[in-house]
Order: C-alpha cells, then sequence, then structure tokens
C-alpha cells in the first residue's frame, strides 16, 4: 500500500493553498490553540524541506523528522477534534416525505 499524498501535495495544502495563521481565525480556524498546531506542522515540513530540498516522498518518509511530524500532526487533529463546535457541525438532512 502507497502513501494517501504525495509530499508536494502535502506542501501545496499547508502552504500554498491555505492560509491557516492567524489570519485565518475565525473563517478557516476556531482558535489560536488552532493556529499553534498548525505552525507546529509547518516548522517541522520546512525544517525537512531545508535537508531535502529536492527530497521525494521517500525521502521524507525516511527522515529522522518523520515520526515527530505524525506525532505533531496528530496533536494537531486531537486539537481541532476537541475545539468541534456543534453550531460548525452540518445539519443533518431530514428524509423527504
Amino acid at each position: 500500500m502507497g502513501l494517501a499524498s504525495g509530499i508536494d501535495e502535502i506542501f501545496h495544502f499547508f502552504f500554498d493553498d491555505n492560509d491557516l495563521d492567524r489570519s485565518a481565525v475565525g473563517e478557516n480556524l476556531i482558535d489560536s490553540k488552532e493556529v499553534e498546531s498548525i505552525d507546529g506542522v509547518k516548522s517541522l515540513l520546512d525544517a525537512m524541506l531545508l535537508d531535502l530540498p529536492r527530497g521525494g516522498d521517500a525521502a521524507f518518509v525516511g527522515h529522522t523528522l518523520w515520526p515527530r511530524l505524525r506525532a505533531q500532526a496528530q496533536q494537531a487533529l486531537n486539537i481541532f477534534e476537541a475545539s468541534d463546535l456543534p453550531s460548525a457541525r452540518p445539519l443533518p438532512l431530514s428524509s423527504a416525505r
């Protein structure tokens, strides 16, 4: 089984396609805890990119910082799940009668 997505897509998501910084609070992010958790992921990605400017998927997965990146991403997910506001969830569709 291969990687779910390539490292290029990951970098585009965090650095090109989304504004996941303090300016996103209230729009894409709920609070500063979410910003800080994403900043941790982005910092580790930056550090890995400095070591592997032309590295492919396998090089990033094999990097010594990869386990820390996974742990930080899991911590960020936990923060996002904990701050999941009921009002932010989509309403269930009612069945048509």
